[in-house]
């Protein structure tokens, strides 16, 4: 079986060092690179054409959303993984819609991210449990839950 390429990209040293960390005790995993703006993920993205990219949203120069969409269209083969400190189902929904393969909040990465890759690998689609299950509650307060906003 040939090492899964993955690329990190997030503008703080700390959380690439911990995103490493977890991935090097996956079986089958090579850090391809690491990116601390979203030009230098973009530009290692195109160089390194990683299996996964684990992208962080709020970063210099281009925002990951940014990154996302040029990447989809230039290398729609790229899973791209959005990790964000936003726990949000729009943001999400925004993700999913403009190329990601995936969303995980950063604080639940350490437990779901192994299982992100394994089902973006797989050509699916993975959202984080907690989001949801916020979406699923917030559906089910909803007066109407058959036509809730589930954008």
């Amino acid at each position: 079986m040939r090492n899964l390429k993955v690329l990190i990209a997030d503008d703080q040293a700390f959380i690439r060092k911990g995103i490493r960390t977890l991935l090097e005790r996956f079986k089958h995993v090579e850090i391809t690179g690491e990116a601390r703006d979203g030009h230098e993920a973009l530009q290692l993205i195109r160089e390194t054409k990683p299996d996964v990219v684990l992208l962080d949203i709020n970063m210099p120069g281009l925002n990951g959303f940014e990154v996302l969409e040029e990447a989809a269209k230039e290398l729609p083969e790229v899973r791209v993984v959005i990790l964000s400190l936003h726990e949000s189902a729009e943001y999400a929904a925004y993700a999913l819609r403009h190329g990601a393969a995936g969303y995980l909040p950063k604080r639940v990465v350490g437990v779901e991210l192994e299982q992100a890759i394994k089902v973006v690998m797989g050509g699916e689609t993975y959202v984080s449990t907690s989001i949801l299950e916020k979406r699923a509650r917030k559906c089910t307060e909803a007066q109407n839950p058959v036509v809730a906003d589930f954008r």
